[in-house]
């Protein structure tokens, strides 16, 4: 498990310097086009049709987060000891978890 906690640990130090983080959105910016490009591309040609999209969309966001985002935050729990929370900077958690009801074990 040390491989994932260094991991971690280069992560958090890389996401601390300036020029990381912009290469780092640059890098979201050109794979988001790459992924969106057949469903919503300039040459109407090559669009996708609208089901064939919906089920690309759906399918492949579905896929990711079940296998890739899921294992990597278990094991950064069990690494850390301390569970990933998400810093409520809007201060909406309340509205969401008490008055909406909505928990992680949801």
């Amino acid at each position: 498990m040390w491989p994932v906690a260094l991991a971690l640990a280069l992560q958090r130090q890389l996401l601390l310097t300036k020029p990381f983080t912009s290469w780092e959105h640059i890098e979201f910016l050109v794979t988001a086009t790459i992924f969106w490009w057949p469903v919503i591309g300039p040459i109407e040609e090559l669009r996708m049709a609208p089901l064939g999209a919906v089920v690309y969309v759906f399918g492949a966001c579905g896929g990711a987060h079940r296998t890739c985002d899921s294992p990597n935050l278990r094991a950064a729990r069990l690494v850390s000891g301390v569970p990933l929370q998400p810093v409520d900077t809007l201060h909406i958690l309340p509205l969401i978890r008490d008055r909406w009801g909505l928990t992680p074990e949801r």
